[in-house]
């Protein structure tokens, strides 16, 4: 597992088995709000803020380098959803551009293997801060912000789905409560994981801490697009990247913030399935 991200232009690389940390080699641009996806044996990270607006960068642990790609074609863009698809592609939609200042539907989908970006079917609603997953050729967007500018606001509970097959996207089963900020949504044991998020003060709302975070886990079954919920966290998070740990049957939760807003904290949170 690898930690990077909030400007901190450093890589921390997690042994899963070993339950160790040690450092690697930077990116090539640092930022924040970087979204990650991988393909193959490589980590893509496409976005971000303060720095990497709108890169493609990958990294290959073999060898520990960093390599830079063609940017986003829609924007400088940060804060995207991304998804992996077949035959080694990637799809990456919407985000925050023009400055963390617009708001934007836009999507394209990369290919690693021609290193090449082509167009793909617009968002239903345009987001940024959202959870997005990907199982059988299908990407999953859940809830996110709606705003046109870089600040905590409750967000919706929206699931949008994208079938690369016919290029169109459809509605899938709202969320229990509208949030942001959740990441990364895993799958795992036939569900895609909604884990933690971020809301505002403003909210009135009975799931979220006095912090304006959530510690609520639900998983949404793939099969037959309900949400159960799981075993909640012991605190609040956001803006972290949560991923599935197949061989062991668990998700991790490495850093992400405590309280709305940036910040950020040093935990690693273990969900075990059994």
């Amino acid at each position: 597992m690898y930690l990077f991200g909030l400007g901190y232009k450093g890589l921390h690389k997690f042994n899963l088995v070993t339950m160790t940390w040690t450092q690697g080699v930077a990116p090539l641009f640092k930022g924040s709000h970087q979204s990650v996806v991988v393909v193959g044996d490589e980590l893509y990270a496409i976005g971000g803020f303060d720095g990497a607006d709108g890169i493609l960068q990958w990294y290959n642990p073999t060898a520990d380098a960093w390599t830079v790609g063609p940017s986003l074609p829609y924007g400088r863009a940060g804060s995207v959803q991304v998804g992996k698809l077949s035959r080694k592609r990637i799809l990456a939609c919407g985000g925050l551009v023009e400055l963390e200042r617009q708001n934007v539907r836009s999507c394209a989908i990369y290919s690693t293997i021609d290193q090449k970006w082509t167009s793909a079917a617009n968002m239903l609603v345009a987001v940024n801060h959202a959870a997005c997953g990907s199982w059988n050729d299908k990407v999953y967007i859940f809830g996110g912000r709606v705003n046109n500018n870089n600040a905590p606001e409750a967000g919706i509970d929206a699931v949008q789905i994208y079938n690369v097959k016919w290029n169109k996207w459809s509605y899938g089963n709202p969320m229990p409560f509208p949030r942001s900020g959740m990441g990364h949504a895993p799958y795992l044991a036939g569900h895609l994981w909604v884990v933690g998020g971020e809301t505002q003060s403003r909210s009135v709302d009975v799931y979220k801490t006095n912090k304006n975070v959530y510690n609520q886990t639900y998983a949404y079954n793939v099969g037959t697009g309900k949400w159960h919920p799981e075993a909640d966290m012991p605190i609040g998070i956001h803006g972290m990247w949560p991923v599935a740990d197949t061989k062991r049957d668990r998700l991790i939760v490495a850093g992400g913030g405590y309280k709305q807003g940036r910040n950020h904290g040093g935990d690693t949170l273990f969900l075990q399935r059994w």
